[in-house]
């Protein structure tokens, strides 16, 4: 925020959101912090100086993990470890941006390329993700193990 984004969304892997519910399990009483992103779908929230900000969680492992080197990081208990990214979002600064058409281009494939008697149909689309303020932004190294 204090680059000049509002963030609209928390993005992490399940494993973070665990930990951050083991986190602040002792500081709930009841679960009234959550948010409708979509129709039926409820989310944990984050209070922030720019209001609630909600918790999506990636499904499988998109995020990842690495092993990183903290030797000359402020967090001296730590040297090297295994360490997860959550991602901290002003969404009003990224589009997907296409090449050639905005829809899906179905391409069939002649039979018998494969060597059998079979349709093939293959779904192509060149798409990207364009972050235009990216210091609006912020990864932050959450877990480490």
């Amino acid at each position: 925020m204090d680059s000049g984004g509002i963030p609209t969304v928390i993005m992490m892997d399940a494993t973070n959101k665990l930990a951050l519910d083991n986190e602040n399990i002792a500081n709930v009483r009841y679960n009234d912090n959550r948010q409708e992103v979509a129709s039926g779908l409820m989310v944990n929230t984050v209070n922030t100086v720019g209001g609630p900000v909600p918790i999506l969680v990636a499904p499988g492992n998109p995020i990842g993990s690495y092993t990183s080197d903290l030797t000359t990081s402020p967090q001296a208990a730590f040297t090297t470890g295994t360490a997860r990214d959550v991602y901290l979002l002003d969404e009003s600064t990224m589009d997907f941006v296409w090449l050639g058409s905005e829809m899906p281009t179905v391409l069939e494939i002649p039979v018998g390329v494969n060597g059998a008697l079979t349709k093939l149909f293959i779904v192509f689309q060149m798409i990207g993700l364009a972050v235009r303020i990216p210091t609006y932004n912020a990864k932050i190294r959450a877990g480490i193990a």
